[in-house]
């Protein structure tokens, strides 16, 4: 009974040491060994050595103070969230308001096309034109350097036609052509146009035009696709959404158009065709044009028409997008009399597409922003929206604070929200936490004012492998929409390296918006 009582006595105190050993090694983890170091006098002073701190990254309009290794105040300075054009992909946009003398046409059509004063658009007379080409192009834009550097070209413009007297075949569409040997491209639509309304014969096509003299050209079919089973082709009292482009890396063309079809609101590629060397030309200009293939009467008269012509590089012309949302905001874009021109939500990535077909240009615009319950965060009106432009919606987004650890163990933590008091209504802030890999939960939640979420889940945070001394283990990443005013909030960071081990971290954040 003795040794019994013995060896109780033994398992009693090796628990203790065990327990012992775990409340030293918790405290390790969870805040600070300890080195002794010998001053000047002799006497022995203690120099903490941190396992898991916080660090200033140095983010601009962050001010960070730390204390103790885990205790980190930092204040924020920010503005009211607002509306901004963050880049414009056209380099030429005209809506004719005005007689566009920057224009110049190929050789053999002068007196074909012109201005119309009263309408604002430019347009071919297809019916008196002397030579069956004509190529317009604005003298102010050379695209040389893009098509050197394998850019992509886009043009676009809201195009119609009036009633042919007689029947014929047109090809009408966007040129890329070279102003010094007058070889081009047309990408557009092969038009056989019928009586009334009642659907044109019509094709996509891109064709290469190897000029020779006198205005004259041999045409090659690159590429021709039917139009979708319905489609209207060019039909007349319509108005017509194309575009077309060239992908000068892979040299391939484009045709794409909305509303072909009857019944139908879907943008289509209706062409893709791909010029082989036997056809590349060097083309430094973009416009519009026509060849009249065939006609059935010598005096048959028609017209083409073309307004507000858009070209972009890197960025399709029909397109408008607004970065700098959150998942699941909404964007309105409204025309000058209050109309919507199109509205889109944000994606995951936080980017929201607005389709800008039958507009191109769009004069005082004014683009608003919904949150998901239908607030109004922000709007801004622009003289001119532009296909291919991007908006942001301005905010503060940026890493508050860095996470590092001399762990040789992975450990896993979260964030946990205390306590906020934000004086300012419509506010709306986002707090993620990373490791040092990008992955990332969250947010913590503050949606117009109200609490939404108050926790992220947990992540792991591990150092790069063979890596032994100081690493970045992660960093909090804060994203605020803020009008006049001041919010606070109070974060509590776990951090635990074991099951039953660890510490918190405790982050004040102020956001000051002026």
């Amino acid at each position: 009974m003795g040794g019994a009582m013995h060896r109780r006595g033994t398992a009693a105190r090796s628990l203790a040491a065990v327990a012992l050993l775990v409340a030293a090694l918790l405290a390790i983890a969870a805040y600070q060994s300890a080195l002794a170091v010998r001053s000047l006098n002799g006497e022995m002073k203690v120099q903490p050595t941190p396992i898991i701190w916080y660090e200033d990254p140095g983010t601009p309009n962050v001010t960070v103070s730390i204390e103790n290794w885990l205790k980190a105040n930092i204040t924020v300075e920010t503005h009211p969230p607002d509306i901004i054009l963050k880049k414009r992909h056209a380099i030429y946009y005209n809506t004719f308001d005005e007689n566009p003398s920057e224009l110049n046409a190929s050789p053999g059509c002068s007196g074909t096309w012109g201005w119309n004063s009263t309408g604002h658009y430019i347009y071919f007379d297809v019916g008196s034109m002397g030579t069956s080409y004509c190529y317009l192009y604005p003298s102010n834009i050379d695209i040389s350097s893009y098509v050197n550097n394998g850019s992509k070209v886009y043009a676009a413009a809201i195009t119609w036609r009036n009633g042919f007297l007689r029947v014929g075949v047109f090809r009408v569409g966007y040129t890329f052509l070279n102003d010094s040997t007058w070889d081009n491209y047309l990408i557009g639509l092969r038009n056989e146009p019928l009586q009334g309304n009642t659907g044109d014969n019509a094709n996509a096509t891109a064709y290469y035009y190897q000029y020779t003299s006198a205005a004259s050209y041999t045409d090659y079919l690159l590429k021709q696709s039917s139009l979708p089973s319905g489609a209207w082709g060019f039909e007349y009292g319509y108005r017509h959404n194309l575009s077309a482009g060239i992908d000068f890396s892979t040299w391939k063309a484009g045709l794409w158009g909305k509303g072909l079809t009857i019944n139908s609101t879907d943008t289509l590629q209706v062409l893709e065709a791909h010029i082989n060397e036997t056809y590349r030309i060097m083309p430094n200009r973009v416009g519009v044009g026509v060849h009249v293939e065939y006609v059935e009467w010598w005096w048959w008269y028609g017209i083409v028409y073309f307004d507000n012509l858009v070209i972009t590089v890197d960025a399709p012309p029909w397109l408008v997008n607004v970065t700098g949302l959150q998942p699941g905001w909404r964007v309105v874009l409204e025309n000058s009399t209050g109309g919507v021109v199109d509205e889109a939500t944000a994606g995951s990535d936080g980017v929201a597409v607005l389709e800008v077909w039958g507009y191109l240009i769009v004069p005082n615009a004014t683009i608003k922003v919904y949150d998901s319950a239908g607030n109004l965060v922000a709007n801004r009106t622009f003289d001119l929206v532009v296909g291919g432009d991007v908006y942001e919606v301005t905010r503060f987004k940026g890493v508050i604070l860095s996470v590092y650890s001399n762990l040789a163990t992975a450990f896993k933590s979260r964030l946990e929200l205390i306590s906020t008091n934000c004086t300012a209504g419509n506010t709306y802030v986002y707090i993620y936490l990373y490791n040092a890999s990008g992955y990332r939960v969250g947010p913590i939640e503050i949606v117009n004012g109200s609490l939404a979420a108050n926790a992220t889940s947990y992540i792991w945070m591990e150092p790069p492998p063979g890596w032994s001394g100081k690493w970045e283990a992660g960093y909090i990443e804060l994203v605020v929409y803020v009008p006049m005013g001041v919010c606070e909030v109070r974060l509590r960071q776990e951090f635990t390296p074991s099951p039953g081990m660890y510490t918190y971290g405790s982050v004040n954040v102020t956001i000051k918006s002026s």
